[in-house]
């Protein structure tokens, strides 16, 4: 089910998915019944999670003290993200480092990935 994404549940999954990277407890199950709500496959939302949110909000878990620990602030979130989009179509470079850091991502948040993997799989 890779239908394409209404902005809307884009910026929805976004959103869920920024939780995996505040200094706070996940909740993988309630992340995947919100997600199970907007239908889509597995391998949509991780490709989502480490190419589009990760590389936005990873870096906020890997600081000696989170700044963010009770949730990302959603209008911020779509921005930034946006803006990371955009640098990526503009500049080659900008598309190297970016998927460097979602590889790296994808290794480092592996087993939050399986955890919520597992959730979705319920």
């Amino acid at each position: 089910m890779c239908a394409v994404l209404s902005e809307a549940d884009r910026e929805e999954i976004w959103s869920l998915l920024s939780e995996f990277f505040v200094d706070n407890e996940t909740d993988f199950d309630d992340i995947a019944k919100k997600i199970a709500a907007i239908r889509r496959d597995p391998e949509q939302i991780e490709n989502i999670l480490f190419t589009e949110v990760a590389p936005c909000c990873a870096t906020n878990l890997m600081t000696p003290v989170p700044p963010i620990w009770t949730g990302f602030e959603r209008t911020s979130l779509i921005e930034e993200i946006r803006k990371m989009q955009a640098r990526n179509q503009n500049s080659a470079i900008a598309r190297l480092r970016h998927r460097g850091f979602a590889f790296f991502c994808r290794w480092y948040f592996r087993e939050e990935w399986q955890r919520l993997a597992a959730a979705l799989a319920r």
